[in-house]
Order: C-alpha cells, then structure tokens, then sequence
C-alpha cells in the first residue's frame, strides 16, 4: 500500500497521529536505539544529582502554559480537522502535549505547552472552523508540561458517558441550559444558601437546586456553598441520574462543573426529561475564580492534570507556596480516599494470578507514588509545595497512624523513613528526559 494512501486510512480510523508518524516513516533498528534515552545515560544522571545538590530542576520559572477550551458546534468532517491541526503543530515545530479530541459535535481540548505554543494552537483551532471562533480560551502559568503526552485525534464522544452523547443534541444550544455569568452565579448560590438556612421559599414554592456534576472527590477538594456532593467517583449512570426531589416544572436547578461541558451534557439529558429552569456557570469554576475569586467557594479547585489542584485565584496571578501546599494537599487526601473507597469496592491488593478487578486493586496501592512522582517533576515550585503537602499529611495523620510521630520536628524523620528522597531523584530524571 502506498504511503499516501496508509495515511489517509489510518486518518479515518481515527489512530492518533503520532503512531500515524512512527508508521509512516520506519526507522532501522541502529537509527531506534540511539533515538531511544537509554535508562543509564550517565548524563542525565549527573543532571539529575546536580539538580537534587542546588535545589533546582527543569520547569523552576513558569516557563509553559495550560491551556483548556472546548465548543459544542456541528464539524461535517472531523477527521480533516484532525489533520489539519497535526499540520499545523508538525510544521510550527510546537512542543505541545494534552489531550484534544474533535468530533461531528466539536472540540474538546486540554494542553500543555512551552512558552506560547498551547496558545498558538488555540488561535489557530478558533480560525479554522467557524463554529470555534467564539469559544472561551482558559490560560494558567506552570513550570512543565502538565501531561504525559500528545493525543491529537477524532473520537466520536468529547465526554465519557454511558451509551455515548453522540445522540444528544449537543449543538443545539435551545436544548441546553442558559448560562449565568459568575456574578449572577455567586448572588443564586448565595441566594440559595440563605433561602435555605431560613427555610424560606417563594409564594409558588420554587426552590433553587445546586448540582455538582464533577466527581465525588472533586468534590471533597472544593465546592460552592450549598451544593449537592456527588454519589460517584466516575460520570456513570449513577451520576447521571436526575434526582427524583426536583420538580422538573417549579425548582431552579444549577449546575457546575471545571470547564463547563458536563454541564451542557447533563442540561441536555435533563431537557428531554421535561426540565425546564436549568442555568450553569459560564465557563465553569476556572472561569468563575477569574472574576469573582473564592466568593461563595469553598476550597481548592481539582484538575486533572500534573497541577492535581489550583487555589481559587484567578489564572492570571500566581498564588503562593502556601496556597499551593494547602490544595496539593486537598488534592491527594481526596484522591486517596477515592482510592480506598475502590480498594473497599475490589478488595485488597491481591497475590499474581488473581481476577481482572482484583488486579485492577492491585495497581491503586501505586497510584499515590505515581502522583508524588509527577508533582515533584514540575521544578522547583512543584517539589517545594509537594513537600509542605507530605508534610501536612503526615502531621494530619499522626493520631491515626500508629508509630507516625506527631511533633512538627520530627516531620523530615517520616518524610526520610518514606523515602522521599528517592521519589524525588526518580522524578527528575524522567523531566529532564522529557
């Protein structure tokens, strides 16, 4: 088969385009190896030393970007539009990495880049489609990429939910809910919250509902006043389901999400059930924290990227170590919940040569080290706050944890005893790798 022709199969397929690349163009087995770091590069090793002595690695100055979008709009061919960003990022030589995903309803995008390449990108998928010029670009400063790798292709559902949104009517913003701007926001949930401490309602007995549509742990790292915490740690039917105490014709019901297109998913669903006062957060919390601060807000806000939590200040300022230590910390303690509640749900971590689910245990009791590895790889800033967040931890869980001193001073004999050190030595060799 001829290259051209592979290509344009694959680029129906939908493989993403970076095993497209390895496909397109083989490499001989000498040419492999020396691509290839080797996991002993002496070099990388003494940078690696070197940054551990002086108290530095890569990424130290806020020298990359976060960038999140998305838009709901009709794209008669995805796969073009695929193709014509991977273009766009091969020849501008961007060194970009996330997830963004194009389909027949639009785009959904989560990226990382150095300097001004995620933003670049950004301008350039609001010009190539007309249904994306008016979608709303969020920015925040870091000092790494914020993902593993580059994902850069059509799948056929921007949200995971069960049987697929692909049937929803996505683009029609009639059957959507209205969006309120974040000051409208914050006076409904403040509203809300005191109608509700006075038990007091109007003459029609309307009331105003708050959903979070996140995750349980989501949750438990930050929310508004009043809200609902979710019974899920996954957007599954369970989280779908529409509470059975809102009246689909009196109560006021809204909702929020991080970005935003939960929201129209759910308020979809929520339309064809016969709901009709449905309002959600423009642009969802992260656009929220940029004008109305932690107003009504209880928390951090969690992300799912490397960052794990942001404090809720606008992502034009740059919050300070001990904000960032406080939502690490959130971040982790609600994520190591989360853990347990499926070690709970599967079981303990179980012997080789168990079930699929038992494995599946198996692999959350190294999950924490993971996450401890990839704060630490952000620089600097990211090994320092991690570092306060251990410490939180560990003086937070002295009472419960038998033989965990609980005096401040003996902290660095725990972090010492937990091997810290090494996680953090791991963690820089694989950023400068990166």
């Amino acid at each position: 088969m001829a290259a051209t022709a592979r290509h344009r199969l694959v680029a129906q397929r939908g493989v993403p385009w970076r095993r497209r690349a390895r496909r397109a163009a083989p490499r001989s087995c000498e040419a492999a190896a020396a691509a290839r770091p080797s996991k002993q590069a002496p070099d990388v090793q003494a940078r690696a030393e070197a940054a551990l002595a002086t108290g530095s690695a890569p990424g130290s100055p806020l020298t990359h970007e976060v960038v999140n979008f998305y838009a709901l709009t009709g794209v008669d061919d995805p796969h073009a539009l695929v193709e014509r960003h991977r273009r766009f990022v091969e020849d501008n030589e961007l060194d970009l990495r996330g997830r963004i995903y194009f389909s027949e309803q639009g785009v959904n995008a989560q990226l990382s880049g150095r300097g001004d390449h995620a933003l670049r990108f950004a301008r350039f998928a609001k010009e190539a489609h007309p249904g994306l010029r008016e979608m709303d670009v969020k920015r925040w400063a870091c000092g790494a990429h914020a993902f593993p790798r580059l994902s850069l292709r059509y799948k056929p559902n921007l949200v995971g939910v069960p049987g697929g949104c692909v049937a929803l009517p996505l683009t029609d913003e009639t059957k959507r809910c209205e969006t309120l701007s974040p000051t409208e926001w914050r006076e409904a949930v403040e509203g809300a919250a005191a109608a509700e401490q006075s038990d007091d309602a109007d003459g029609e007995g309307q009331r105003t509902v708050v959903l979070d549509l996140r995750n349980a742990y989501e949750h438990d790292v930050g929310h508004f006043e009043g809200a609902r915490r979710p019974d899920s740690d996954t957007f599954n039917e369970q989280h779908l389901a529409i509470p059975e105490d809102i009246d689909p014709e009196k109560d006021r019901v809204l909702m929020y999400c991080t970005g935003g297109i939960r929201c129209d998913v759910y308020s979809s669903k929520m339309r064809e059930q016969g709901f009709k006062n449905l309002y959600s957060l423009e642009g969802g919390v992260a656009n929220y924290f940029k004008e109305e601060g932690d107003a009504a807000w209880n928390g951090h806000l969690f992300v799912f990227d490397s960052r794990l939590a942001v404090p809720p200040v606008s992502p034009e300022e740059t919050p300070d170590p001990e904000m960032t230590a406080e939502a690490l910390e959130a971040a982790l303690m609600a994520v190591d919940g989360k853990d347990q509640r499926e070690v709970e749900r599967y079981g303990p971590p179980p012997e080789r040569g168990e079930g699929r689910k038992q494995r599946r245990a198996k692999r959350l009791a190294r999950q924490r080290q993971r996450r401890e590895a990839y704060l630490l790889s952000l620089g600097e800033r990211g090994t320092a706050a991690a570092e306060e967040a251990a410490r939180r931890l560990v003086v937070r869980s002295a009472e419960a944890d038998e033989g965990i001193p609980s005096a401040e001073e003996d902290v660095d004999t725990v972090l010492e005893a937990k091997q810290l050190e090494r996680i953090k030595r791991r963690a820089i060799e694989a950023a400068f790798r990166n």
